[in-house]
């Protein structure tokens, strides 16, 4: 029996001339690998749909035993009105895009995310200031996968990337955050991003920041190589 399902685009590969391959998070399926065969004239294509980060609502009868599932009957399910044509939102939802596809395993589940990442695209859509927005995303995506940075009453602003949570001295390795990288960390977490989105935070700070947030995930998350489009959101930016 089919089942309308909702899903989220974190990549698409052409298969052929006519199809694609989409990994997609689903809000009842996890992560799932489907077909998506296009049509013969512009109109009928989906292409339109596929690209990362749009949010779509289709028809599917899932089967557990398919490595790559079929399905149907393919619209559009959120509207965005910016992210498709601001070249810096543009930016980030790739980069959004590629750290989703490069930590997120096939078949993982998880209701909260989903939710998290439909609302958190909603913001960015209709934000007028962004310069914030991936790193308070990266370190919001880290309590999703169990390790969000910890502050402890009394510590200081050093922020230990091995341990997950600030100190009041630097630690004896070198995977860490000076006091004044910290304290601007500490700002953009435990709030909306309604909260932080005024938080002035000089641009050499915050490229340290996202660099070190996209190491933070790497140090605990084995299968994530390096994000590509990292460069291309610090020439965004700066």
């Amino acid at each position: 029996m089919n089942q309308l399902v909702r899903g989220i685009i974190i990549r698409t590969t052409r298969y052929s001339d006519k199809s694609f391959i989409c990994q997609m998070l689903t809000d009842q399926f996890g992560l799932r690998s489907f077909m998506v065969r296009s049509g013969n004239t512009p109109k009928a294509s989906k292409a339109h749909l596929l690209q990362p980060l749009t949010v779509i609502e289709f028809e599917m009868h899932l089967r557990e035993n398919m490595r790559i599932q079929n399905l149907r009957n393919i619209q559009l399910s959120q509207r965005f009105n910016e992210i498709p044509f601001n070249p810096v939102k543009a930016g980030i939802s790739l980069f959004i895009s590629e750290i989703l596809w490069k930590t997120l395993e096939d078949g993982y589940k998880n209701d909260a995310l989903f939710g998290f990442l439909t609302q958190t695209l909603a913001v960015l859509d209709h934000e007028t200031r962004v310069a914030n927005f991936p790193a308070w995303f990266l370190a919001e995506l880290s309590g999703f996968y169990g390790f969000y940075p910890q502050i402890v009453q009394g510590k200081g602003d050093f922020f230990d990337l091995k341990a997950g949570m600030f100190c009041s001295v630097a630690p004896a390795h070198s995977f860490f955050l000076g006091k004044e990288t910290g304290a601007e960390m500490k700002k953009i977490i435990s709030h909306d991003y309604s909260a932080i989105r005024e938080v002035n935070i000089p641009a050499g700070i915050r490229k340290k920041l996202l660099d070190s947030l996209v190491l933070y995930l790497q140090l605990h998350l084995d299968k994530i190589r390096s994000i590509e489009s990292l460069a291309v959101l610090h020439e965004v930016f700066h």
